[in-house]
């Protein structure tokens, strides 16, 4: 291409590129993040109805619901275990109680035989009275005694003098002092109590707090008293002894459960972890017109966006976001100058994906309201692989699913969901241009898209639900309405931007193509050339990773110009014949066979083919010249003339691309191996002869544009020596049969003469 085209396009794609980024800065400034900027507050009445724009959690709510736990929690009551140890200590006590009350009946028995002693003597005293003075008290006047059943005595205390305040207290004081809530009845009947009931009772009362702990007691209750009285009523005792027995297992009954802490830790986390999360549904009303805006429904507002977060906090995230797509932009751009050279190359595909992001970024502007499922960000995906090139859509494909997530104010879900279908869906292009295969396509692009959905929802809300299926269903319906918008709006892109697909070049192929037809009818010694060009230029393109379909339809199509005058060119003519070449002279045989690209093209408007066909007509033959007519010329030129040779070139374009390229050499090559074959002796020759054939276009300059280096031209080189290994091996050569060794035909009779 010359610089100053490359130049041209240079500044083209670069203006696209700008425009391109205004129109994405505009709709990001306007997008999502600041489309709800009511300025409302808690408390005001609200003018107008609020919907939920998607699923949103009702955090106040919730928090309510999280609270009504914890209380529920705390309130529950312990759980509670059994402590054997209290048994223990409780059956202690009272048996300490048993041997003070062993001590208080000793000194009550004491007291008892003083007063009987007291009796005696005072009785003795009356009957014999006799004055006695009064003597001194003895030191052990004082003292209280234990007698045992020995009358022995043993010193228990001192008796308390009416001036002496360490006077040993009496039975009964003692017996008070144990607060064991007695009457003074059920006292005396305790301290006068024999021996045998007394030990009864003890057993009794023992037995009794036995039973009722064994029971299990929470709590010193009603029903846990009640069950004492029950335990000693089984006892055969009398019913004062019962009382008394009450009283004092009563006293010391305690609760033998205690609290678990660890289990009622446990219970009372397990209460407060299980609250509802209310969530309100994309659609709900949030707040009605008229109706107050209460706490919960402003912060329901604030979390969906609608609230206002002033100037300031509005536009510097929007201008960051820009600057992120100003970056992205230029990324783009570098990516496209270094490893997509044809948008630079090509004026009308630079176009075709700028129409195309374009269109699509203001779609996804214009649909923010609805769910991200439904976004077309996949049709740009797959019209950018189908149209122009599989890697280069993979890469755009990450670019416009953030431009989109920017203007959508969409999440990590939106980005993650958009990004894995889109490098699905541009693999699937490879096969959506197969007529046979576009309803796999479809389904297999719908699957995708909903398994993709499901499980980034179920992975991002931690849990399945209705939701989740539902936004399945909306992304398997995203990748089959792709499938059918981008196959359907095919023709359009093709007639409008001149773009070619392998459905248009399947078309192209078809041998029932009125062109085609015509050329079979018409030039039938062309169609042949052209069918070996179109299968030597498609080898060799396969080799260095070019476009081979298109190759292919272009050698279909690069001679049809010679369906005018075919029987001046030499593989429509009868060798039988003259040579019409020889009334004429150089330069007209040199207008009629140049004139065949002119009519070709001609041709290629009338029957609307595809821009890049046209390339093959118009390059193909590119500046090289009409060597036979030059050599036919300069022989017939007097001497001292000199014949100029621009007259004697193809005034069209050397090849702009690979694919223009390699069929100007298949074309070549073909005509040269065809003109020798007679001569033909061994492969060799043929290789040798490919070689400098190419090395003379390259030496012409014919190669220059078009991209092919020298490892592209050695590998050309190989492909079409094993085109011709193919076309001309060797065949045994079969015996000769005299007419009489012919068999007879089976159903005639007759000799056979194929």
């Amino acid at each position: 291409m010359p610089k100053q085209k490359r130049s041209e396009n240079f500044f083209l794609n670069l203006a696209l590129l700008v425009i391109a980024f205004a129109i994405t800065a505009f709709c990001t400034a306007t997008g999502a993040y600041t489309q709800y900027g009511y300025s409302l507050k808690a408390g005001d009445v609200s003018d107008r109805r609020f919907k939920a724009t998607r699923n949103v959690e009702n955090t106040i709510a919730t928090e309510r619901n999280r609270l009504e736990a914890e209380k529920a929690a705390i309130d529950m009551k312990p759980v509670l275990k059994r402590d054997t140890s209290i048994d223990e200590q409780i059956i202690n006590n009272v048996s300490d109680l048993f041997v003070k009350l062993d001590s208080i009946r000793d000194v009550y028995l004491s007291e008892l035989e003083e007063e009987a002693e007291a009796e005696r003597e005072a009785a003795e005293n009356n009957a014999a009275p006799e004055t006695v003075e009064p003597s001194a008290p003895a030191e052990t006047d004082n003292l209280l005694f234990e007698i045992s059943e020995n009358k022995e005595r043993t010193i228990i205390g001192v008796s308390a003098g009416a001036n002496d305040p360490l006077m040993p207290l009496t039975a009964m004081e003692q017996l008070d002092k144990l607060q064991l809530t007695l009457s003074d009845a059920q006292s005396r009947l305790l301290l006068n109590m024999d021996d045998e009931h007394y030990e009864t009772l003890k057993q009794a009362t023992l037995q009794s707090l036995k039973d009722v702990l064994e029971m299990g007691v929470q709590e010193v209750d009603a029903k846990s008293l009640l069950n004492i009285q029950d335990a000693l009523s089984e006892i055969d005792i009398t019913s004062d002894m019962r009382n008394i027995g009450y009283q004092i297992a009563s006293s010391f009954l305690m609760p033998n459960y205690v609290v678990n802490e660890a289990v009622t830790a446990a219970a009372r986390q397990e209460i407060a972890s299980h609250y509802t999360v209310v969530e309100l549904k994309q659609g709900q009303t949030i707040v009605d017109e008229g109706q107050i805006i209460s706490a919960e429904a402003y912060a329901l507002l604030e979390t969906l966006g609608y609230i206002s977060d002033g100037l300031q906090n509005t536009i510097i995230p929007v201008i960051a976001a820009i600057v992120l797509e100003a970056i992205l932009f230029i990324l783009c751009f570098v990516y496209m100058r270094i490893f997509c050279e044809k948008l630079f190359r090509h004026k009308k595909e630079a176009a075709l994906l700028f129409t195309v992001y374009v269109v699509i970024i203001i779609a996804v502007r214009l649909l923010i309201n609805v769910p991200y499922q439904f976004l077309p960000i996949l049709i740009f995906t797959m019209l950018a692989a189908m149209l122009i090139d599989l890697r280069l859509s993979i890469v755009l494909n990450i670019f416009v699913t953030i431009a989109a997530m920017l203007i959508y104010n969409g999440g990590i879900e939106f980005f993650v969901f958009f990004a894995s279908a889109g490098l699905a869906i541009s693999l699937l292009s490879k096969y959506s241009t197969e007529r046979n295969q576009v309803f796999i396509v479809g389904i297999l692009a719908a699957a995708l898209n909903f398994a993709l959905m499901f499980l980034i929802s179920f992975f991002f809300q931690r849990t399945y639900s209705q939701n989740v299926l539902i936004s399945a269903g909306y992304a398997a319906g995203n990748g089959i309405f792709a499938v059918i918008v981008c196959l359907g709006s095919l023709p359009f892109w093709e007639a409008f931007f001149g773009v070619i697909t392998n459905i248009k070049l399947l078309d192209l192929t078809n041998l029932n193509n009125t062109l085609l037809r015509r050329l079979i009818i018409e030039a039938p010694g062309t169609y042949h050339h052209s069918l070996v060009v179109a299968n030597l230029a498609e080898t060799a393109a396969y080799e260095i990773g070019a476009d081979a379909n298109l190759v292919r339809v272009g050698g279909y199509y690069h001679d049809i110009g010679k369906m005018r005058n075919a029987h001046f060119f030499a593989e429509n003519q009868n060798l039988a014949a003259d040579n019409p070449h020889n009334g004429l002279t150089p330069l007209e045989s040199v207008n009629i066979i140049v004139d065949h690209v002119r009519y070709g093209i001609e041709l290629a408007d009338k029957y609307k083919l595809p821009q890049a066909v046209k390339d093959f007509i118009v390059q193909h033959h590119g500046t090289t010249i009409i060597q036979y007519f030059y050599c036919k010329a300069k022989d017939a030129c007097p001497e001292g003339e000199e014949v100029n040779e621009s007259d004697f070139r193809y005034p069209y374009i050397i090849p702009q691309s690979k694919e223009t390229a390699i069929l100007m050499m298949a074309d070549t090559i073909e005509a040269a191996i065809r003109s020798v074959k007679k001569g033909f002796k061994d492969f060799n020759e043929i290789e040798i002869d490919i070689k400098r054939l190419i090395k003379a276009k390259l030496d012409d300059g014919q190669l220059l544009d078009s991209g092919l280096t020298i490892k592209d031209l050695d590998l050309i080189t190989k492909a079409f020596l094993r085109v011709f290994k193919g076309m001309y091996h060797e065949r045994i050569e079969y015996p000769k049969l005299d007419a009489r060794e012919i068999p007879s035909s089976p159903a005639t009779g007759e000799a056979s003469t194929a």
